[in-house]
């Protein structure tokens, strides 16, 4: 695997992962990221297949039930695809969050 592109990458993808645990939490720094995420999804909404990004994102990200290729798979997308999805959700929640 490659290194992330920006070293807050990995503390993003971790907050989103614990997003349903976190959205009663109320820390400062816990309210900023969920507001983040909450932002990029109303983001990602608005985009092309934007439906379709959130769906692959809650299966891999919040749900935890499904892997890049079983989402590619259902949805009838390439992983690279869906992996391209989630890593552009990434990068707006850690963007929304101020990094």
């Amino acid at each position: 695997m490659s290194r992330p592109k920006y070293y807050w990458y990995s503390m993003v993808k971790k907050m989103v992962m614990k997003y349903p645990q976190i959205k009663e939490e109320n820390s400062i720094q816990t309210s900023i990221y969920v507001m983040a995420i909450e932002k990029s999804l109303e983001e990602t909404e608005k985009l092309q297949n934007g439906e379709e990004r959130v769906k692959a994102i809650r299966k891999i990200y919040f749900e935890r039930k499904k892997t890049y290729a079983g989402v590619a798979q259902e949805m009838n997308y390439s992983e690279r695809t869906i992996r391209n999805w989630t890593s552009s959700f990434i990068n707006l929640c850690g963007k929304n969050a101020g990094f």
